[in-house]
């Protein structure tokens, strides 16, 4: 289950104390045993849990090579870091007491592109169950209108950092905080990358791109469904008519691209899913983004 928290400036104290106090519980590592078909119990090789000490839950069972990074040692440095940046921490997302997490920064400033309004996004992710690698990514938030309300539509971003779950992961981690700083730039480059994919495509090339992102046949693209389904929604937008047509752009490529992609993630089920089709989306669109950018700009 998923436990999201929404955070305040200052309400009831400053959000740096606020995350800390949901990220500070303390993990240890024990090993793992298992009983033999002659009711044997002995330790499995390889193998050791992590355990939340705090509350005595098992968060995961890994390889004996996992390196552990404890998310407080990692969020209080980088929480730094994003607020120099310009971004302040909005929400944070737990997964099953605390097996993953995700934390969620906009830029204090929108940009404004064609009309709509952007908000520049940082997520930082991290787990004890190996479902994410300690990685800090870049993205956008563009608020669009549906049914009256004015709501948050997820922009394909980029990774900034990734590092893997490995026995030297907290010694490599203490170079993380110049890399950050050489991305300071990263506001007015990922500006200058959304304006370049308002650029008109030949059909042809869209339908080249689109077999790109789904892995269809170069020469038979519209064979693929995906294919189909993104190309007509880029083509016609949200009308329903043949005559609404609009030239396809790399933006209207990526709008449909993203709908498509987001009609077969399920996030209705449970919470859990829904963290896990978040994520799993994200990496699709994040995946599209970059693909549609190398072919247009």
């Amino acid at each position: 289950m998923s436990n999201i928290i929404t955070l305040k400036p200052d309400v009831p104290k400053p959000i740096s104390d606020q995350i800390l106090e949901k990220l500070a519980f303390p993990v240890i590592e024990m090993p793992v045993y298992t009983a033999t078909l002659d009711q044997q119990v002995v330790q499995v090789p390889n193998h050791k849990s992590i355990i939340r000490s705090d509350t005595g839950k098992p968060l995961s069972i890994v390889s004996s090579g996992y390196g552990v990074v404890p998310y407080a040692d990692t969020i209080e440095p980088l929480s730094a870091i994003i607020n120099e940046m310009g971004f302040e921490p909005k929400k944070l997302w737990l997964k099953d007491d605390g097996a993953a997490m995700k934390l969620e920064a906009h830029a204090s400033e929108m940009i404004e592109i064609n009309g709509d309004d952007h908000t520049p996004v940082l997520w930082i992710d991290n787990s004890y169950d190996r479902t994410s690698s300690l990685s800090v990514k870049f993205g956008y938030y563009r608020l669009v209108c549906s049914n009256g309300m004015v709501v948050p539509e997820f922009l394909g971003g980029s990774l900034i950092l990734k590092m893997k779950h490995t026995k030297n992961a907290s010694i490599r981690y203490e170079n993380w905080a110049d890399q950050l700083h050489m991305a300071d730039d990263i506001l007015p480059r990922f500006k200058a990358r959304l304006q370049a994919i308002h650029k008109p495509i030949d059909d042809h090339i869209a339908k080249q791109i689109l077999a790109k992102i789904f892995g269809a046949d170069d020469e038979n693209p519209m064979d693929n469904k995906n294919v189909v389904l993104s190309f007509d929604r880029a083509r016609h937008g949200k009308g329903q008519n043949i005559s609404d047509r609009q030239p396809i752009t790399g933006w209207n490529l990526y709008n449909g691209v993203t709908e498509t992609i987001s009609t077969y993630i399920d996030t209705r089920k449970d919470e859990t899913k829904t963290f896990t089709a978040m994520k799993n989306g994200h990496g699709k669109i994040e995946r599209a983004f970059e693909i549609i950018h190398s072919q247009v700009a």
